[in-house]
């Protein structure tokens, strides 16, 4: 996908704009103040671009691994901040909504997606690769899906690659998942997979009322009523801090079932 800021993983590709402003990827590490740089610090990993903060990857002490926070062009903050930080006015539905992370909602019947008490989680092992370059940065690691009773489900080797290209930021998130314990089904379910929670201010739906926000797919639908419809790609564009930006995530012509059903909310 490779989501972009324009960002998409496992062959999605997410685009995130600003007017005036060209499209931005995730992407991660460099050697000096130019490129990407990656370094550690309190169980995380710190993605800079030419010497501005893009994202944070939490791999400790959670449901699952994540990006927090998650900034485009201009230095906006694109994901909302709740529950990893409160914010007066922003929403706290959905509290393992963290930013930008993936996941899926039933494999062989246990849910990854959720916090409930009967959910597994995604557990961080190692790390393969921890890169950082001039132009580009990567990010391996060995993770597994273990159920609440600890018992291990599957592993995956998911990559991140993050990609400086003048004002814009590339994120390519690769991931492998593999039936290490047995056969692995995932279920009929609309939890999943890749995901991303986006600024509150975003919103097609404010709290109590109309937001300022849009959703558009390719195929030319607007608003609530993208959710569940096939799409090669979903924009979701909103105000914060009063630019305009958005992010869109393409499904790569390669994935199965091409072009796929999208989970998009009008709360963000």
């Amino acid at each position: 996908r490779r989501i972009c800021l324009a960002c998409a993983p496992a062959r999605w590709l997410c685009r995130l704009t600003i007017p005036a402003l060209c499209s931005a990827t995730f992407g991660l590490t460099a050697v000096g103040a130019e490129g990407v740089r990656i370094s550690e610090a309190n169980s995380k990993l710190r993605i800079e671009i030419d010497g501005e903060l893009f994202a944070e990857y939490h791999y400790e002490g959670n449901s699952r691994p994540f990006l927090y926070p998650v900034f485009g062009p201009g230095g906006l903050p694109v994901t909302r901040n709740w529950p990893m930080k409160e914010v007066e006015g922003e929403a706290q539905d959905h509290p393992h909504h963290k930013s930008l992370w993936w996941s899926h909602g039933d494999v062989n019947g246990v849910d990854f997606w959720s916090e409930s008490s009967r959910a597994g989680k995604t557990v961080h092992e190692r790390f393969l690769k921890i890169e950082s370059g001039e132009e580009s940065g990567v990010i391996r690691s060995a993770n597994k899906m273990v159920s609440r009773d600890g018992k291990v489900i599957g592993t995956d080797i998911r990559t991140m690659r993050i990609h400086s290209s003048g004002d814009a930021k590339v994120l390519d998130f690769d991931i492998t998942v593999t039936a290490s314990e047995g056969e692995l089904t995932f279920g009929d379910t609309k939890e999943g997979t890749m995901a991303i929670r986006l600024a509150t201010t975003m919103r097609v739906k404010g709290h109590g009322g109309p937001g300022k926000g849009m959703i558009v797919n390719s195929e030319g639908v607007r608003g609530a009523g993208a959710w569940g419809k096939r799409a090669k790609w979903v924009d979701y564009f909103g105000p914060v801090q009063g630019q305009t930006v958005g992010v869109a995530i393409f499904d790569h012509p390669d994935n199965p079932r091409f072009p796929t059903w999208w989970h998009v909310r009008d709360y963000g």
